[in-house]
């Protein structure tokens, strides 16, 4: 818990910022003997010391700081689901005879619609709400199910054409088609509530992904697929949905699990 410490003489004042940065779950101090201000600072050890009295400003701080956290965590958890994807991807590459599905473009196609751009512009956005719970624990809560989702649906695409005997450039095609819509599913996720300006991102990212996928197929190595590939595609499409939905409720349910023994655990020690 973050400690303040006051320094004023209005006792009015002091009582009225202690009861607010308290409402917010600070541990607030105020100096009781101003002949011993160095004495009391070092006893009480606070992260943040409030000296002017002129608060005018706080607002605007606070609200500055929930923009850039709340921020900060969704796009950090866009670029998370790939590398999770992309790490349990590599490992299971290297242990297993599987082909890797992706080229370098294939990947950059993938980042610019579903992880760099959007991230870019939804941190440049307002975001006033209270920041809750832990930022790791925000972060890694919202992106393993995306990471999670899209290692199992390429793995199984792996599956498949290592079975029926699929090129690796189909493959591709599939995986990437793949990894694409469940990165639209997930930035969807991350858009919600949606307003005017999330619908417009949103659509964007989706006209560039499907969009670059087709106009620009020869350049990224996709290839068109045969009626094996297409039903292939069609069924991990169809997976997608259910798996990322399982996969979030799962997600959910061990964090609240974690989350009651922590809190045991605590009371534990507290007692």
């Amino acid at each position: 818990m973050y400690k303040i410490l006051i320094i004023e003489d209005d006792e009015i004042i002091v009582q009225i910022v202690k009861r607010h940065l308290e409402s917010w779950g600070y541990e607030v101090f105020q100096i009781e003997d101003f002949t011993h201000v160095i004495q009391e600072f070092v006893q009480k050890d606070p992260q943040l010391v409030l000296l002017d009295s002129d608060f005018g400003a706080l607002p605007h701080v606070v609200a500055e700081g929930r923009r850039v956290i709340n921020n900060i965590q969704r796009s950090a958890s866009l670029f998370l689901v790939k590398n999770i994807f992309s790490v349990l991807l590599s490992v299971v590459s290297l242990v297993l005879p599987l082909t890797y599905p992706f080229l370098p473009l294939q990947l950059s196609l993938l980042s610019a619609a579903t992880i760099g751009t959007p991230a870019f512009f939804l941190a440049l956005e307002p975001n006033h709400e209270r920041v809750h719970g832990r930022f790791i624990s925000n972060v890694l809560r919202a992106a393993l199910p995306g990471g999670i989702t899209d290692f199992l649906l390429v793995f199984l695409a792996q599956g498949f054409c290592f079975s029926f005997d699929l090129s690796s450039d189909y493959l591709g095609t599939i995986s990437t088609i793949v990894v694409l819509t469940v990165g639209l599913m997930v930035l969807w996720g991350v858009c919600r509530p949606f307003n005017t300006w999330h619908w417009v991102l949103w659509g964007a990212m989706a006209v560039i992904g499907y969009g670059g996928a087709l106009l620009l197929a020869p350049w990224l190595g996709l290839v068109k697929l045969d009626l094996g590939g297409t039903l292939v595609l069609v069924a991990l499409l169809g997976l997608a949905g259910p798996t990322l939905f399982g996969v979030s409720m799962l997600n959910t349910r061990i964090h609240g699990a974690v989350g009651e023994v922590q809190d045991k655990v605590r009371r534990r020690r507290e007692s």
